[in-house]
C-alpha cells in the first residue's frame, strides 16, 4: 500500500493505471503524426499503445 495524497492505493493499481494512460498517449500521437505527416496508422508505435491498453485494461478492470 501506497499513500498518495492521503489516500491508500495498491501499487499494482498505480502502476497500471500510468500505463493506460501512457497507452492513450501513444494512441493519440501516433494518429496526430499520421494525420499531419500523411503517414501509415498501422505501425509498430500503434501496435504497442494497443498492446499495453490492453494489457493494463485487463490488469485494472478485469481482475
Amino acid at each position: 500500500m501506497i499513500e498518495v495524497f492521503g489516500k491508500q492505493y495498491q501499487l499494482d493499481t498505480l502502476i497500471f493505471c500510468t500505463i493506460f494512460i501512457f497507452s492513450v498517449v501513444i494512441i493519440f500521437l501516433n494518429i496526430f503524426y499520421s494525420l499531419k505527416f500523411g503517414t501509415e496508422i498501422v505501425n509498430l508505435n500503434m501496435g504497442a499503445g494497443v498492446v499495453l491498453i490492453i494489457y493494463s485494461g485487463f490488469n485494472l478492470y478485469i481482475k
